[in-house]
């Protein structure tokens, strides 16, 4: 009987995990990020509330945090490898790009 051999991961599989606990890593720290902004957004209307209930003032770091935290959130989606359509696609612009722009009668070279 021969003997159980340990299991060693592909390139592929080792480069998928690496990913994915990348994505997770990222994951987590956008929650932290929504969680920090929900505490001093909650901290700041508080302060508001109990002060001068005058012109709403937390309104504006709301909204300059906000745009970092959708950016952050948008941020998740630019890591990713771009899939076999995406390419198709691509290729088939820069394709018709070129067809546009090659001259009728062929490449010539210019010095």
């Amino acid at each position: 009987m021969e003997p159980l051999q340990p299991y060693r991961a592909t390139a592929a599989e080792a480069d998928l995990r690496r990913r994915a606990e990348k994505r997770i890593k990222r994951k987590r720290e956008l929650r932290q990020h929504l969680t920090s902004y929900a505490i001093v957004m909650a901290g700041l209307w508080a302060i508001w509330a109990l002060t001068s209930r005058g012109y709403p003032w937390p309104i504006w770091p709301m909204l300059g945090w906000g745009i970092g935290l959708a950016f952050h959130v948008v941020s998740l989606r630019w890591d990713e490898p771009p899939s076999e359509a995406q390419i198709t696609a691509e290729a088939e612009r820069l394709r018709a790009l070129d067809h546009r722009r090659a001259p009728e009668d062929g490449p010539q070279d210019v010095i």
